[in-house]
């Protein structure tokens, strides 16, 4: 049984299609973010427990060129931003590739603040997939940052416009079997 809510919460996620040709899943729990407007290159954000002190935040925006192999321009921008940043490099994979993110703790006036970055190179331009909250909250954070990063998906990408339909033929196959072994219990 647990199986079978784990698939259905993995269905009931939201999916994006992006109009560039990529999708990624919305992590569960991640609602947009208030007051949010795109714009070229600030694409998505989304917000988890906002207010609190489980707060995360999600972004997601494009790169004003194609990511490059090394480390990753955005990471490199962000921390340059505040002058109280301690950063780490991150390796991170996405579709069997390696990628050079990184982990910053940046501290401002109202705390410490982590953040888990990475250039995603998607084309014609990059993606930069951006994850922050309390560093008390680190893993619950990287988890939801390697899940989201997994999650993206190219028309060009194994599976990628055919995820979806992959996910929804395992879930009904997971809820019949499921049926079949109560069903067969019962008898």
């Amino acid at each position: 049984m647990p199986t079978l809510m784990l698939a259905l919460l993995i269905a009931a996620a939201p999916v994006v299609e992006d109009r560039r040709g990529f999708t990624f899943t919305v992590p569960a729990g991640f609602e947009p973010f208030p007051g949010f407007k795109p714009t070229a290159t600030k694409l998505y954000a989304f917000g988890k427990n906002l207010g609190t002190p489980g707060a995360l935040t999600l972004t997601i925006d494009v790169l004003d060129g194609p990511a490059t192999p090394g480390a990753s321009r955005s990471c490199a921008t962000l921390a340059n931003s505040f002058e109280r940043t301690v950063s780490s490099p991150s390796l991170e994979t996405w579709l069997g590739q390696e990628l050079s993110g990184a982990r910053l703790v940046m501290t401002h006036v109202f705390g410490e603040v982590l953040v888990f970055c990475v250039d995603v190179p998607v084309l014609p331009n990059g993606l930069s997939v951006m994850i922050s909250g309390k560093p008390g909250n680190e893993a619950i954070l990287r988890e939801t940052f390697r899940a989201t990063l997994a999650s993206i998906r190219t028309d060009d990408s194994p599976m990628g416009t055919f995820a979806p339909i992959g996910l929804a033929l395992i879930v009904a196959l997971v809820a019949l079997s499921w049926k079949m072994s109560r069903h067969r219990r019962g008898k």
